[in-house]
C-alpha cells in the first residue's frame, strides 16, 4: 500500500479494522490521511446502496424521497416458519422482486440482504455493482480486500 495514494481497505470484521489500524500505525506511525478502512457490509451500504438509492427505488417502482436510511442486524423474515411442528409459508416474507424483501417496516436495510440487493438491481442493462465499481475508481487509487 502506498500511503500517499487514496486507499480503501475492506475487511470482514470490526476486529480486523483494529488489526489493520495497528499494522498501519506500526508501518507509518499513523493511519495515512487518504486511507479509509471499513467492513464489507459498510462498504456495500455506503459505496453501492446509498449512492444509488434513487435507482433502487425506481427499479422497484417506489417513490424516492431522500431520507436517512440505515442498516438493521435483525434477520429478514424467512420464507417458511415452523408452527406446531410443521413448516408453513410465512405471511411476512416478501419475494426477492419486492422492495420489502430488503427493508424492514422502519425503512432499514437488512444487513443480511445488502449484497443480494446490490446484485439484483439493474441500471439499464447492468447491475448497479458495475456502475458503482466504475465510480469507485474516481475516489480511490487502490481498493484492498482483506481475507479473501
Amino acid at each position: 500500500m502506498q500511503p500517499e495514494q487514496k486507499n480503501l481497505i475492506v475487511v470482514f470484521t470490526h476486529a480486523n479494522i483494529k488489526n489493520i489500524q495497528n499494522e498501519l500505525l506500526k508501518e507509518h506511525g499513523k493511519i495515512p490521511d487518504a486511507t479509509r478502512i471499513m467492513t464489507f457490509d459498510a462498504f456495500v451500504y455506503h459505496m453501492i446502496i446509498r449512492p444509488y438509492e434513487k435507482t433502487i427505488y425506481n427499479f422497484f417502482g417506489q417513490n424516492y424521497k431522500f431520507e436517512k436510511t440505515s442498516i438493521t442486524l435483525k434477520k429478514p423474515p424467512q420464507q417458511r416458519i415452523k408452527i406446531n411442528g410443521r413448516y408453513v409459508p410465512n405471511k411476512s416474507y416478501k419475494k426477492k422482486d419486492c422492495f420489502q424483501h430488503y427493508m424492514d417496516e422502519r425503512g432499514q436495510y437488512y444487513c443480511e440482504t445488502l449484497s443480494e440487493l446490490a446484485m439484483y438491481v439493474k441500471q439499464g442493462r447492468e447491475s448497479i455493482v458495475l456502475t458503482a465499481a466504475e465510480r469507485l475508481n474516481l475516489f480511490f487509487d487502490n481498493i484492498l480486500i482483506d481475507e479473501l
